[in-house]
């Protein structure tokens, strides 16, 4: 949703040329939701404070990464937007995703109960 918001209202930042596209949606509808099924899949609940953090930043670094190549291969690119607002973005996104998924699994624990 973020990137709908921030590609076509905002304009900071797109996939392959400015406006709507089929290959744009490719990883809004594909490859976003797989990996947040992974990252939230092999999150380390039941670890220490310091294990979930590590987890969070190498998701970052990951991100980065990924981010980076996509530039580099031409099918993303920034318009107004800054590599480094990137950085600070990814462990913020990968939280509240974390949240999102506590209280989708709080309702359905008291849905079931």
């Amino acid at each position: 949703m973020v990137d709908v918001v921030f590609d076509i209202k905002y304009h900071l930042y797109g996939y392959i040329y400015p406006g709507v596209q089929y290959l744009g949606f490719l990883p809004i509808l594909i490859f976003f939701p797989v990996a947040g099924i992974v990252f939230i899949n092999f999150y380390p609940n039941r670890k220490p404070l310091m294990s979930k953090l590590l987890y969070i930043i190498g998701w970052t670094i990951f991100s980065l990464v990924f981010e980076y190549i996509s530039l580099v291969a031409g099918y993303f690119y920034y318009n107004g937007w800054k590599y480094l607002y990137s950085a600070f973005s990814y462990p913020f996104l990968l939280w509240l995703q974390l949240l999102h998924f506590k209280f989708l699994k709080s309702l359905n624990k008291n849905r079931n109960s």
